[in-house]
């Protein structure tokens, strides 16, 4: 009902008292991730994880977050290189775009004419 900084509290609050409980673990994680943190979110997933290396939702998110911060890196590679500078490696970098931009999570995510020079933010 965005009230996230009150829900991140409580969920920090719940793992503090409960450090085992992957359920939770894995809402602080979709919290995180949903919230713009993918750093915060990977490791709420792997606690998660630690807790519970069967949780098949935590091993898929985390996935999801990861590919999302890949896509993110190759965006800042084509940003930060001209076509003169390494070609190369633009080219390469515009592949691994094209090919990351056809998954299904990556939906809602700027195309090519809508990028912009933020690439952190998916």
């Amino acid at each position: 009902s965005g009230e996230t900084a009150k829900a991140e509290i409580l969920y920090r609050s719940l793992v503090k008292r409960m450090p085992n409980d992957a359920s939770t673990w894995l809402r602080l994680g979709n919290l995180y991730a949903r919230n713009n943190k993918p750093d915060e979110a990977v490791g709420a997933y792997q606690r998660a994880l630690i807790a519970n290396n069967a949780e098949s939702r935590a091993w898929y998110n985390l996935g999801v977050v990861r590919l999302r911060q890949a896509w993110a890196a190759m965006l800042q590679v084509q940003i930060q290189l001209d076509d003169a500078t390494d070609p190369t490696l633009r080219k390469q970098a515009e592949e691994v775009l094209e090919y990351l931009e056809k998954l299904p999570f990556i939906e809602g995510t700027p195309r090519k004419a809508e990028r912009g020079a933020d690439a952190t933010r998916y």
